[in-house]
């Protein structure tokens, strides 16, 4: 496996996919599509990638965005800028 993916937890099985939009372009109804997505594909998980990401608040209410669609923390791989 590629060591960026082991780093981010992808190199396990099953299907991702990912955005590169600013943040403000996910909004609530864009998280319920990708929820909704989420859900129908079991084994697959959302990589989310921003500036702001890098920030902590930012990424819990993210996540708390996510969870009032019933998707765990698990599925999420949420980024700030390449290191």
């Amino acid at each position: 496996p590629l060591p960026w993916l082991s780093r981010q937890g992808l190199s396990r099985p099953g299907l991702t996919f990912g955005s590169l939009a600013p943040l403000y372009k996910i909004t609530p109804d864009v998280i319920a599509a990708w929820s909704q997505i989420l859900q129908a594909a079991p084994a697959s998980r959302l990589v989310l990638k921003s500036a702001v990401l890098a920030k902590e608040d930012v990424r819990e209410f993210a996540l708390q965005a996510f969870a009032k669609h019933g998707v765990t923390a698990e599925r999420l791989v949420l980024s700030g800028p390449a290191e």
